[in-house]
């Protein structure tokens, strides 16, 4: 079990526990330990999975001993991950048990992670929503199905799980707003991809006639 899955489809981790150490629960195993002299050792490991699926090999990144006598009580262990260790990316996560009792080590079910610690635009101001040209009008929003179509730019760090919200409000804004987003959606991908977004005739009309601001924020 790790820490922080908020995504369990693809293991994607929230980016807060990305800030220190991981930590992964070993559940209990067979064979344990008995005696002070017999050993058990854990290895945690994972491997690099490319844009295309195609997986590089495993590298350790932990390794802890559990000498004897080890109860099932005792469990779940708790190792951990280097910070260093969490570049964004996708992973996949075992654990190598070279047990005691000798033989070729065993490994456990692979656990799909993804890091994504790097915020759309890495901190920088995105640009700004795309709107039309034109005046909008209730003959405008008529001829084009009730709606306004924003775009938002595609960027180059996009990934899975990626969000925008958006919002069509007077202007100017208060000094303090406490603002409700039209919608919040997901992001398409791939990278790059521009992403369409609609305020609906509703909402426009509810905000009344005069100077708006539509504008928009991304969160991994």
């Amino acid at each position: 079990e790790v820490t922080g899955i908020i995504d369990p489809s693809d293991g994607t981790l929230d980016s807060s526990v990305l800030r220190d150490d991981l930590e992964v629960r070993i559940p209990v195993w067979e064979g344990l330990p008995e005696y002070a002299e017999d050993v058990d050792v854990i290895t945690l490991q994972w491997a690099y999975v490319n844009p295309d699926d195609s997986v590089e090999e495993y590298v350790n990144l932990a390794t802890s001993t559990f000498p004897g006598p080890l109860a099932p009580s005792s469990f779940p262990k708790t190792m951990s991950i280097a910070k260093r260790h969490l570049a964004d990316g996708r992973y996949l996560l075992r654990y190598q048990l070279d047990s005691w009792v000798g033989g070729p080590p065993l490994f456990s079910v692979t656990v799909p992670l993804v890091c994504d610690g790097t915020a759309p635009y890495d901190e920088v101001e995105p640009p700004a929503l795309i709107l039309p040209d034109e005046t909008i009008t209730d003959e405008y929003l008529a001829a084009n199905g009730n709606q306004v179509i924003g775009i938002v730019l595609g960027y180059p760090d996009w990934q899975p799980g990626d969000t925008v919200s958006f919002w069509w409000e007077k202007s100017p804004l208060p000094s303090e707003p406490d603002l409700t987003p039209v919608d919040t959606i997901a992001v398409d991908g791939p990278e790059n991809t521009n992403q369409h977004v609609i305020f609906p005739a509703a909402h426009i009309k509810n905000t009344g006639d005069g100077a708006v601001v539509a504008f928009y924020a991304l969160r991994d």
